[in-house]
């Protein structure tokens, strides 16, 4: 199941995001997304534009090889790619009712400007010991996802949806790793 608030003004979370400075989108878009009716897995995420989208995978492609060539018995699940976005906000397991508050307190725009999301670098979480999760990073963009993560704590705190104890670090995972295997 998916709830979407598309807002229609410059300033709003997809609008945000421009390709290579190519274009700007005018047409907003958060996407509560969930697996269960009751209660649903939700997060708040920026959809990548079809060109970005499409680069990512390619990239992710070369990684999938890269990890073959270096763990052939690793276990990896590789997010598709229409499924690839920017996390903003986990906001986790959330019963129905909590749903309408929730779209309302989405539903107005957010005041930020517009910038451009550009990917660089990349890695694994945890930084240290057996990987989970293997993440594209942003080579800029960081700071603009930052701030629309501190609005959005100013509407979602209130609702008692708390952040994570870490810092806010937006990035693309790209693969979930269910077991890493060396070669021998």
């Amino acid at each position: 199941r998916t709830v979407d608030i598309r807002w229609r003004t410059r300033r709003a979370v997809s609008g945000l995001v421009r390709q290579m400075g190519d274009r700007t989108a005018n047409t907003s878009r958060v996407s509560i997304s969930s697996t269960d009716f009751d209660p649903m897995r939700l997060f708040i995420g920026i959809e990548l534009p079809d060109g970005l989208r499409n680069n990512v995978a390619a990239v992710a492609s070369r990684v999938r090889e890269d990890i073959a060539r270096v763990a052939p018995d690793a276990q990896v699940r590789w997010v598709p790619p229409s499924n690839l976005h920017i996390t903003v906000w986990f906001l986790g397991e959330v019963r129905e009712p909590r749903v309408e508050p929730l779209v309302g307190a989405l539903t107005p725009p957010l005041d930020a400007r517009s910038f451009t999301l550009r990917i660089g670098g990349g890695g694994a979480f945890p930084p240290t010991g057996a990987p989970r999760a293997i993440w594209l990073g942003l080579a800029s963009g960081r700071e603009g996802l930052i701030a629309v993560h501190e609005q959005l704590r100013g509407r979602l705190v209130p609702l008692g949806f708390s952040p994570e104890a870490r810092p806010y670090s937006p990035h693309l995972t790209v693969a979930r790793v269910k077991e890493a295997r060396p070669p021998d």
